[in-house]
């Protein structure tokens, strides 16, 4: 897997992850099982929970501020 693809794999399993468990019952070992790397790996493109975290809310931000742009233009 390319790195960005596996930090997207990495952000979709955690905000699978965190939905489902919450944020605080979820850690880096139970991310890291799921997608299916060693905690190294997920250490290797992650180095907290609130870096995971950030990038979940960036990514979001993106999606939400690309409709409303796409709102406003066909308004």
């Amino acid at each position: 897997m390319k790195p960005n693809n596996m930090k997207e794999t990495i952000l979709a399993t955690s905000t699978k992850l965190m939905a489902k468990k919450g944020i605080k019952n979820t850690s880096l070992a139970d991310i890291a099982k799921e997608v299916g790397i060693s905690k190294g790996t997920l250490y290797y493109h992650y180095s907290s929970k609130d870096d995971i975290i950030c990038d979940m809310a960036e990514m979001h931000l993106k999606v939400i501020t690309h409709a409303l742009i796409e709102c406003l233009q066909n308004a």
